[in-house]
């Protein structure tokens, strides 16, 4: 006895045939995130150490490096793939958050360092002064991202950056020869990205001093710097370092390794920036396990993790270019913050 009803309609078979692919690619992906990134799982999802937020009097300087993780990211992390598994739970998730009062708004009016605050995560790096940073939470972009259902264009807020914690002037006090230096594998030109980290940076008191650029086209100087006003052309010109129409390695110690670059030339006196977003999981997953394994001076790190989710099939796609699940990032970006880099999923 046939336990399936044969089908008698070839759109039916069709769909039921997608549909059953779909769920074995998302169980298989599901699988290799979590052996992926078993070795990443950290034991102790508040800090490296053991340590908490009160461990730190207001105004003192941290003895050793630990991360302690908000309420939301704590709920994130231990549900990542669960609670990001189709647009309604992950918009009911977020929704009693009140993104708008409680993450937002803070961010604006500069009252994210508030001890009232329980939104942002607490970062300590050996050295320096306790820090905020933005949670990490549902699909580590703008949190309004797929959930503002007043808007018909799933595309609002996909490159929106207002609400990012970045590092100013009090997280890292100028000291005698501090360098601000910037590294960015994957950079086409220097608007608007680049030139929106240097506007920020210098906003937020840490104007960029060294500027080092990959770029794997080849692209000329002028639609390079296309776009870009005269006054910031002259400025930041001259303190910019191109490696045009070339690619970055993954090989340990090789020249075009950036890990390679910040080893050399970062300091612990320095405030040392790193983004990386090639958009080719081969050659970022290798960096970023060097970064986590010898993380350097490396201050801040922004990055792009495509991964396997319904969520992002838009514009990640389903199978090439994908590394994991959003659990294995939220496991990354944990591991990099116990490290005491200010570790954030970029856009």
């Amino acid at each position: 006895m046939e336990l399936v009803a044969p089908c008698k309609r070839s759109w039916r078979c069709a769909l039921f045939s997608v549909m059953v692919l779909a769920a074995i690619w998302y169980f298989q992906a599901a699988i290799a995130s979590q052996n992926l990134c078993e070795h990443l799982r950290p034991q102790n999802l508040a800090s490296a150490d053991g340590a908490d937020a009160n461990s730190v009097p207001p105004g003192r300087w941290c003895t050793r490096s630990w991360y302690e993780s908000s309420s939301i990211e704590k709920l994130f992390y231990r549900n990542a793939d669960v609670l990001t598994a189709n647009r309604t739970i992950l918009c009911e998730t977020l929704k009693p958050w009140n993104y708008e009062d409680s993450w937002r708004r803070p961010i604006r009016e500069g009252r994210a360092r508030s001890p009232q605050s329980t939104m942002f995560s607490t970062l300590c790096r050996e050295g320096f002064r306790p820090q905020v940073l933005e949670p990490l939470a549902g699909v580590l972009r703008d949190p309004r991202f797929l959930c503002d259902f007043d808007s018909p264009d799933t595309n609002i807020h996909l490159g929106t950056r207002d609400w990012l914690v970045m590092a100013d002037s009090s997280d890292y006090p100028p000291q005698p020869g501090t360098r601000r230096l910037f590294f960015d594998a994957g950079g086409t030109t220097f608007a608007p990205v680049m030139q929106w980290f240097a506007q920020t940076y210098e906003d937020r008191g840490l104007p960029l001093d060294e500027i080092y650029v990959w770029e794997v086209k080849n692209i000329s100087e002028a639609d390079y710097w296309a776009n870009v006003p005269e006054h910031i052309t002259n400025r930041y010109k001259p303190k910019l370092t191109r490696y045009n129409a070339v690619g970055i390695v993954t090989g340990l110690g090789a020249e075009h390794n950036p890990m390679t670059q910040i080893h050399k030339k970062c300091r612990a006196q320095d405030f040392c920036v790193f983004k990386l977003d090639v958009d080719t999981p081969s050659v970022e997953m290798p960096i970023v396990h060097q970064l986590i394994e010898n993380p350097g001076h490396v201050s801040e790190f922004f990055f792009e993790h495509h991964v396997w989710s319904p969520l992002m099939f838009k514009w990640w796609g389903t199978r090439s270019g994908v590394n994991g699940t959003f659990q294995y990032s939220y496991d990354i970006f944990t591991r990099l913050r116990q490290k005491g880099i200010r570790a954030h999923s970029w856009i």
